[in-house]
């Protein structure tokens, strides 16, 4: 049977500061401009990480590791993984060895062209979609000595390191450009570089403002109608006072732990989606406490500070000075108990997503989409509290939906403690 041929092509890439200590890390490998460096089954993959991985602390096997993506921009598409054994004791210095070697942050210039066979006999493997090409032909490093130095020993998810039994071959081109098996014509049809658009990008950005504004903007239109329907009755029904600025206060300050934390994760280097969901977050505050003071406040106080707000022809009194009237509890009891219970959990879940920080490992796509897990338990426990201020005993719709949002939100906040310590 005739084996594929993979075709690939990595022209020299510069990575700043890399030292022997990378070498245990996920080293970012990313062309500053897109460069085609495998093409399978006609399909484009791009450079994105790069490993130097150990498998079992038993083998003294070490694997250099590609990790490609068919998504130009990185954020979605196929993977693809290039493995190749690195062999010490090769007979010429190589740019790895350069790594190998660097006791300090260094920038290293790779042309892995140069340690790659062309021709070389490779296997093809599918696991979940994800698919490895490990190589025949070992990664001829001039260190004759790597038991010293720490690899990559974390799983690398459905990497398949099997080269028995080759089904495809290497074939170094300049994938950039016209290519097929056969080599025939140089038209449009043919070419494979990267069809994304040079606005994409941009358009991204305009979609991701257009969803912002839309957000803040509706919610603003909408936050009096909400106070109408769903607040007030919760407020009428407190008659020892008007828990107004209480309730104001429990919201801005969940708003503000998400802020605070979005900005010290943007800061901390995990990426600018970070800050672009804390601005979104402080236009919605902005936003719905510019339209509830508008709407039912007079005299140009604030919802912190406000003896009466008008809702429809409703007027309810405030109690100024308690701002922590939500959780005054008559006695030890079920209301007061849920509500600690709720503060404790949205503290817990504010610590715990600064594990995220410390993994160093983690990139910035998984870092975001880690945080998106746990992002809507600060919402669902400040709903829980809110709801469970409501005091009628009877059983009508707003005490069913105390105990649906209570379970959801303990639903969502075991669901996403696992996510982010799995």
């Amino acid at each position: 049977m005739s084996k594929q041929n993979v075709y690939y092509n990595y022209e020299q890439l510069t990575i700043p500061g890399l030292s022997k200590d990378s070498l245990k890390t996920v080293i970012e490998s990313k062309y500053p401009a897109v460069i085609t460096n495998i093409k399978y089954n006609d399909e484009a993959y791009f450079m994105q990480k790069m490993y130097f991985y150990k498998p079992s602390p038993s083998n003294p096997a070490i694997w250099l590791v590609l990790q490609h993506n068919s998504d130009p921009n990185m954020n979605s598409g196929k993977t693809l993984y290039l493995a190749a054994q690195i062999e010490p004791n090769g007979s010429n210095d190589t740019d790895i060895d350069i790594l190998l070697k660097a006791s300090s942050n260094t920038n290293i210039d790779l042309t892995l062209n140069n340690d790659l066979t062309d021709g070389g006999n490779a296997k093809v493997s599918v696991s979940n979609s994800k698919i490895t090409v490990a190589l025949q032909n070992t990664v001829k490093v001039k260190t004759g000595d790597l038991t010293g130095i720490s690899f990559y020993t974390y799983t690398i998810e459905d990497l398949v390191l099997d080269t028995s039994n080759p089904n495809a071959l290497m074939r170094k081109s300049i994938l950039d450009w016209a290519m097929s098996c056969e080599m025939v014509g140089e038209g449009p049809e043919d070419k494979t570089q990267a069809t994304t658009l040079p606005t994409s990008g941009l358009m991204d950005n305009i979609n991701m403002i257009m969803a912002m504004v839309l957000i803040v903007g509706g919610l603003n239109l909408t936050a009096p109608e909400i106070y109408k329907y769903c607040i007030t009755p919760i407020l009428q029904s407190n008659n020892d006072g008007k828990p107004i600025t209480s309730l104001h206060l429990l919201w801005a300050v969940s708003f503000g732990l998400l802020i605070i934390e979005l900005i010290i994760f943007g800061a901390s280097g995990k990426g600018a989606s970070f800050y672009y969901l804390a601005l979104m977050l402080m236009l919605m505050w902005f936003s719905i406490d510019k339209s509830l003071t508008d709407n039912l406040v007079s005299n140009g106080a604030n919802m912190f500070n406000v003896d009466t707000i008008t809702v429809g022809k409703t007027v309810l009194v405030n109690d100024m000075k308690s701002y922590f009237s939500v959780f005054e509890p008559v006695g030890f009891n079920l209301q007061f108990g849920i509500k600690m219970y709720s503060v404790m959990s949205m503290l817990g879940l504010w610590g715990s997503n600064f594990n995220i920080i410390a993994d160093q490992n983690m990139n910035e796509s998984k870092a975001f989409q880690k945080f998106l897990t746990t992002f809507p338990n600060y919402f669902l426990y400040a709903l829980t509290i809110t709801l469970w201020c409501y005091q009628k005993a009877e059983m009508d719709a707003i005490n069913i939906l105390k105990w649906v949002v209570l379970a959801v939100s303990f639903g969502w906040f075991v669901g996403s403690m696992v996510a982010l310590f799995k």
